[in-house]
């Protein structure tokens, strides 16, 4: 026999490709007599690199399907431990020939299948890394005229990547590797892009865009040139064509097009040419499978200790056996096992389907042992024969069971020789005679390298015949491993879809959707994705899958669920069908006595229909929130609907469940009127079905569930229609007014308005003229809050005159609140400040302590945005004493957090961090997470300012957290601010830039002005530090351009002071000072102390350079004064190091050395690296001056380890390289080498080498 034959089954005829990894053979399937390909890796061991890229790559192409992508088969081991694997033969050539260009109408055709083979792998996270023109296939049918047929095949997926990867692996062909990957950087799918642009302007002018011999010059090219222009080589192309392909091959990937999409829509633009749509089936039929987990893991460990040799695989149909099956053979192939697979339906014998492997192998022993197979014809002689006859290898054909005993015991024999496991799928479909080999001891008693796996469904195992009941027998004496596959639960269908649909994930509404109508079974879940498919509700736009799902609950049941459905229902018999029919009238989550009185049923036959519609899983059973009482539902909804639409007289039964649930209190809880609104908006009771819609509107809408809410008032409001014309007319209004609310809190703001206006159109006689004040006061609410203060302010004194008209001091009162608020949003803080006045006197006099506290916090904050801290902090206290003796926590909760806020501003963290966190605890008992996020915003920062940076970063990231789970944007962008500044603060550089970058991106996504302002501000700081002062000032200069439209103090204060420092710097110190003085001026005039500190600084170390100790004098005794007003420990280094090189300037060395060094410890204590080795460095120059050569040495020693820890975390060479070039660093480094070489004798320190102080 022919040695190159591998897996018992692939013979080897010739070599047809080679590369690094693996050569690629023409072989032949000796079992079904095709032509295939066989790849065979360049590797001496299975558990080596090659090896594992090998079971990589063969996975995933068994995960990815689709026409422009090879099948694969088998994978196997060699007896040398070789690995490899079998595919599809690709009868194709490369499309390019050497120096060929292609004409437009032929590049237009083939670039559409490259890209949508690259948008089918991009989609599934893949990057193949290799792309170039040798590994796409030209197929010969792609020459017919046969448009269904794709023409293009890519290949060669061994040096693929996963997107999910960290990847910095070099790999590729160089001339079409992207520069990220050359230089050893992190790739993304914009890689394989790069990689297009070349092939594309290969194929457009016969060359590379750098074509260099040498692949040094060639790597230097790619990494900093250019390419010229297509266009320069062939006049032919578009414009735009030509422009695309240079986009594809943009150095920075940051500037290159990022998704294949992109590169489609230009293409079909040009072209005039829309290629077929996206093969969805492939779709479907690809993607990592789900819920698997558990199964596989035993099957490996089994694999390993040989704990049963028979595993059956039970599961409904279309839960997954199948797919599990093929899971659990590419394992044992992979742990070296030969499996054969055999499965129903293919019009063979379960005998037949063994013959073929078993002639194979019965070949394989004659060639490799022949003493083995001498062996067992000594003990099943007369059975050989009577297969095989006497010549070699001439098998007769396999007719009976007996036969088939016989052979799985052959197998059993050898398997010591050749590993097997066999498979055998839907056991079910197969005569009970054929399996009667697995009631023998036979393969039970072989080696541990022998296992059969078998799948069938649970209704095979509850049978009768002798099989089942002796299967059933050994998994119950743990001689046989069960393996029960269950739906998915909601989780895993979400992930199930996900891998169908990628590269999102499916939204909340579309998972809840599918789950409901498929209860988690993965073949019902592909079915209703196919068929939402066909009728254009699911479509590929932009790389993305979009569904329309507003128009999902118009979508009937796909036709072949509803037929499995149907025929899964004729189990059962007339009178039980009867009673889930009746059961399908009932809402979701029903209780057992509900089942009890629709039914018709006394308890014990209950029970008996329950037991058997859970066991089937027709519904299922969950204990409410309290875990007390077990409710029931339908498990499928596609299952309910086909029940519900068999019932007769439908309105009377639901008006017969409702006037049941009446009985039963259920209108005293939020859940009982959904059930009741949902049954009598399905009877004929016109009134009850209003009443308890409503008030199911109004329990949903505080629940924030605002679509159902708004779904049950559009019922309202036609149902209104139905009273006489009084009523018809309140109740009408009522409702517009509800839903003018539900539409205000989801923001959408002329729709409420539309509402409201509505109500004003309805004839409101007298006895309704206080829901017209209440139309009013809804119509300011919703002027205010679109930024329009003169109409809001318009219709709210509309409502105070019917309020005064109707003497009703309470909403007197709280209109001016209101106005109050509406003046001091248009910005005219005197008529504010008097309308808040009004309203106090009068609460005052009712003794309305709820109003007044909330009018007082009010007052409060007006003071705040006028920066009369003192004034606000008065307001608040006297609000908070009110709200502690009312059981509102949550305004007493906001109180606290303005009180927080106020000594925020007024520099008293402690006192703020005392009053946030009792806020805090307060938010979190009552749940109100988005005020949670203000607190935890307010803690971080308080914490960064206090100097306690390690507590600042653990409340940033719960608030970081806290603010992603509720999509809180605004608050989110600011809490990575404070992170990108306290890293900042930590000199961790590469943490800093990551958060402001971040909280760059959050700020431009939601168009935050102001949140972008305070970013560039903090990026040109950023680039400052690092000594990048070209690039500090770029982000500055952008800051200004948005400060001319924010009118911000504080910013502005914060772009001076910035520019202060580039002047100090550059040594401009007039510059500075002009900047300073200006800033200086501005904090003053706002309050702003602790602005006024930092600025202090700033000027003191202008002064210092200018010698003006006189003025220096003045600015640290303001800045110690200021000290005192507030906790700024944040800030003593700094003055510490000024005190110290103002000594050290006037040569008072002993004093210099005593502040610089409690400038070292403070600085220590917070961590501030940059004040911690700028302290030791100029005590080691004070030491120098003093000649204490060894001192000096030792700080500056120390000085240096601070810079490496600090350089050492900073992951860009460029930004290392121009932090340690900045000039005090340059000089440290000068002197420390100088004084290591006097301090070991080699030299002396002369005057001219001690450094400048």
């Amino acid at each position: 026999m022919d040695l190159n034959i591998f897996y018992n089954r692939y013979k080897t005829l010739k070599k047809i490709g080679e590369g690094g990894l693996g050569t690629v053979f023409l072989a032949e399937d000796l079992w079904s007599d095709k032509k295939l390909a066989l790849k065979l890796l360049n590797s001496s061991s299975v558990s080596d690199s090659f090896g594992r890229f090998s079971q990589k790559e063969f996975k995933l192409l068994q995960n990815l399907k689709h026409p422009g992508l090879p099948e694969v088969y088998d994978f196997f081991i060699t007896e040398d431990k070789k690995v490899g694997y079998t595919m599809e033969l690709v009868p194709g050539e490369p499309f390019l020939e050497e120096k060929k260009v292609l004409d437009l109408k032929t590049f237009y055709s083939i670039a559409a299948q490259i890209c949508q083979v690259l948008d089918f792998i991009h989609a599934h996270k893949i990057i193949h890394c290799d792309l170039k023109p040798q590994n796409f296939l030209i197929l010969p049918t792609a020459k017919s005229k046969t448009e269904s047929h794709f023409g293009i095949k890519l290949v060669d997926f061994g040096l693929a990547s996963s997107q999910l990867e960290k990847n910095k692996n070099v790999k590729g062909t160089l001339g079409y590797i992207a520069p990220e990957i050359l230089k050893g950087e992190g790739f993304d799918q914009r890689a394989d892009l790069y990689s297009l642009g070349v092939i594309f302007y290969q194929a457009l002018t016969g060359k590379l865009p750098f074509d260099y011999a040498d692949p040094a010059l060639m790597m230097a090219a790619q990494l900093e040139q250019k390419p010229l222009s297509p266009l320069k080589h062939n006049s032919k192309i578009p414009a735009e064509l030509s422009e695309l392909i240079l986009k594809l091959l943009e150095i920075n990937p940051e500037s290159r097009i990022s998704k294949i999409s992109f590169v489609q829509a230009t293409l079909e633009k040009l072209s005039k040419f829309k290629p077929k749509e996206t093969y969805f089936s492939d779709y479907l039929d690809s993607g990592k499978p789900v819920g698997l987990a558990k199964p596989l893991r035993f099957f490996r460990q089994n694999l390993k200790d040989s704990q049963v040799n028979l595993c059956i695989i039970s599961g409904e149909k279309g839960v997954g056996k199948t797919t599990l099956l093929g899971e659990m053979k590419f394992l044992a192939q992979t742990a070296g096992y030969l499996a054969i697979e055999i499965k129903a339906g293919q019009k063979k014998s379960l005998a037949e389907n063994l013959l073929e492997s078993v002639k194979t192998i019965y070949n394989f022993l004659q060639e490799k042992h022949p003493r083995k197979l001498s062996e067992l014809e000594q003990e099943i002689k007369s059975g050989l024969r009577e297969t095989f006859g006497s010549g070699k290898g001439k098998a007769t054909k396999i007719n009976s069971s007996h036969d088939l005993t016989f052979w799985v015991s052959f197998l059993s024999k050898v398997s010591d020789l050749v590993p097997l496991t066999l498979l055998i799928d839907d056991i079910d479909f197969f005569e009970p005679e054929e399996l009667r080999f697995v009631k023998t001891n036979s393969y039970q008693a072989a080696s541990n390298s022998f296992f059969v796996v078998a799948t069938c469904t649970p209704q095979y195992l509850e049978e009768k015949t002798p099989v089942s009941i002796f299967l059933k027998r050994h998994i119950e004496l743990e001689k046989a491993h069960l393996v029960t596959l269950n739906r998915l639960n909601f989780k895993q269908t979400r992930k199930f879809v996900a891998t169908k649909l990628p590269p999102g994930k499916p939204s909340p509404e579309f998972s809840t959707y599918l789950y409901q109508f498929s209860n988690g079974n993965p073949l019902y879940l592909q079915e209703i994705l196919q068929f939402l498919h066909n009728q254009k509700i699911l479509h590929r736009a932009e790389g993305n899958w979009q569904v329309a799902v507003d128009k999902l609950s118009k979508v009937p049941i796909p036709p072949n669920l509803k037929s499995w459905l149907s025929f899964g229902l004729s189990q059962y018999n007339p009178e039980i069908l009867n009673i889930l029919r009746k059961a399908s009238v009932l809402e979701d989550n029903f209780e057992l006595e509900s089942f009890r009185f629709i039914s018709n049923l006394d308890l014990e036959q209950i029970f008996e229909t329950l037991y058997v519609f859970l066991r089937d899983q027709i519904l299922l059973a969950k204990k409410d929130s309290w875990g007390v009482k077990i409710k029931y539902q339908f498990a499928n909804q596609a299952l309910k609907q086909i029940l519900y639409e068999q019932v007769p007289h439908k309105p009377d039964l639901h008006s017969k469940i409702g006037s049941f649930y009446e009985k039963r209190n259920c209108p005293q809880t939020p859940e009982g009127v959904l059930a009741l609104a949902f049954h009598f908006s399905k009877s004929a009771d016109y009134k009850k079905s209003f009443q308890y819609s409503q008030q199911a509107a109004e329990n949903l809408a505080q629940k924030f569930a605002f679509a159902q809410a708004l779904q049950h008032l559009e019922a309202c409001l036609g149902l209104a229609q139905k009273f006489p014309a009084k009523e018809k007319t309140a109740k009408t209004a009522l409702i517009l007014a509800q839903r003018a609310a539900v539409r205000k809190s989801m923001g959408e703001l002329n729709l409420s308005l539309e509402d409201l206006n509505q109500i004003l159109k309805l004839d409101l006689d007298s006895g309704l003229i206080r829901l017209k004040a209440e139309t009013y006061k809804g119509l300011t609410d919703l002027y205010r809050l679109k930024n329009s203060p003169q109409e809001a302010i318009s219709y709210l004194n509309l409502a105070l005159k019917i309020y005064q008209e109707l003497g009703d001091e309470v909403e007197i009162a709280r209109n001016y609140n209101n106005l109050g608020n509406i003046y001091w949003m248009a910005l005219d803080y005197p008529k504010s400040e008097e309308a808040f006045k009004k309203a106090i006197k009068i609460q005052e006099k009712l003794k309305n302590p709820g109003d007044l506290a909330t009018t007082l916090n009010n007052i409060g904050s007006l003071y705040l945005s006028q920066n009369q801290y003192h004034q606000a902090l008065s307001f608040y206290h006297r609000s908070l004493e009110l709200k502690r003796n009312l059981d509102n926590l949550e305004e007493k909760a906001r109180t606290l957090n303005n009180i927080g806020v106020v000594n925020m501003a007024l520099g008293k963290y402690q006192e703020a961090i005392v009053s946030l966190n009792e806020s805090w605890e307060l938010n979190k008992k009552t749940e109100n997470k988005k005020e949670e996020l203000f607190n935890l915003e307010n803690l971080t920062e308080s914490y960064f300012k206090t100097g306690k940076f390690f507590l600042a970063l653990n409340f940033g990231e719960v608030g970081l957290k806290l603010a992603q789970e509720i999509d809180f944007k605004a608050r989110l962008g600011r809490i990575q601010r404070l992170l990108g500044k306290t890293y900042l603060d930590l000199a961790a550089y590469t943490k800093a830039q990551e958060f402001l970058r971040q909280a760059w991106k959050t700020a431009t996504s939601i168009g935050d002005k102001e949140l972008e302002t305070w970013m560039l501000l903090d990026l040109s700081q950023f680039y400052l530090a690092l000594n990048q002062p070209s690039l500090a000032k770029d982000y500055l200069a952008q800051a200004y351009s948005r400060l001319k439209e924010l009118e911000d103090p504080k910013s502005q204060i914060q772009a001076y002071l910035i520019e202060t420092n580039l002047a100090l710097q550059e040594k401009n110190y007039k510059k500075g000072l002009a900047y300073i003085q200006e800033a200086s001026q501005m904090a003053q005039k706002n309050n702003f102390s602790e602005d006024r500190i930092a600025l202090n600084l700033s000027w003191g170390f202008i002064l210092l350079e200018s010698r003006n100790f006189s003025e220096l004098e003045k600015r640290l005794k303001e800045t110690e004064a200021l000290f005192e007003t507030g906790d700024f420990g944040y800030f003593q280094p700094e003055f510490y190091l000024l005190k110290g090189k103002i000594y050290l300037e006037q040569k008072n060395l002993d004093e210099a050395l005593g502040f610089l060094n409690t400038a070292a410890e403070e600085a220590q204590q917070l961590q501030k690296k940059e004040l911690m080795w700028l302290s030791h460095f100029y005590s080691g120059k004070t030491f120098l001056a003093k000649n204490d050569y060894e001192n000096s040495y030792l700080e500056l020693e120390k000085a240096v380890e601070v810079l490496r820890d600090i350089a050492t975390e900073i992951s860009n060479p460029d930004f290392k390289k121009r932090y340690l070039n900045e000039p005090a660093k340059l000089e440290l480094f000068t002197v420390m080498k100088k004084l290591a070489a006097v301090l070991i004798g080699k030299t002396e320190l002369v005057k001219s080498d001690k450094p400048a102080v």
